[in-house]
């Protein structure tokens, strides 16, 4: 009798590495199955940079580098902050959003960071009504 063949498949071994590091089963299975496609979606990523002119190359690959730290980073963190001043927001539900918008504005940061700075000044000089609705008192 011959023992049973071990299944070696990316997504078995990624769910038993999450089990055995003491992750529920039902966890460990999302995070392997969550796992296998961003690491699948960077192989991927890599390929497509690695046929592209070496000019173009070089700047798409920094900006995916780039916009990966700046995600991890702070997405968390903004989700949170969010959360604290929108009551009606869950951190949790605004992960996703935040996690895409973060790379999908792309180089308009500047252009986004100049708005904010000029609301932030317009609120300041009182051009703008305050956002405290705690109900006509």
């Amino acid at each position: 009798m011959t023992p049973p063949e071990p299944d070696l498949n990316p997504l078995a071994v990624l769910v038993l590495l999450a089990t055995a590091a003491g992750i529920s089963p039902q966890i460990a299975a999302a995070l392997g199955a969550y796992g296998l496609i961003v690491f699948a979606w960077f192989a991927g990523l890599l390929v497509g940079l690695w046929r592209l002119p070496p000019t173009l190359r070089i700047r798409l690959a920094g900006f995916a580098a780039v916009s990966c730290i700046v995600t991890l980073g702070v997405t968390v963190p903004a989700a949170n902050l969010l959360a604290r001043h929108m009551p009606l927001l869950d951190a949790q539900g605004a992960i996703f959003a935040i996690a895409v918008a973060i790379p999908a504005v792309g180089h308009s940061w500047l252009d986004v960071g100049a708005w904010f700075a000029s609301f932030l000044r317009r609120r300041a000089e009182g051009g703008l009504p305050p956002t405290d609705q705690g109900g006509g008192r």
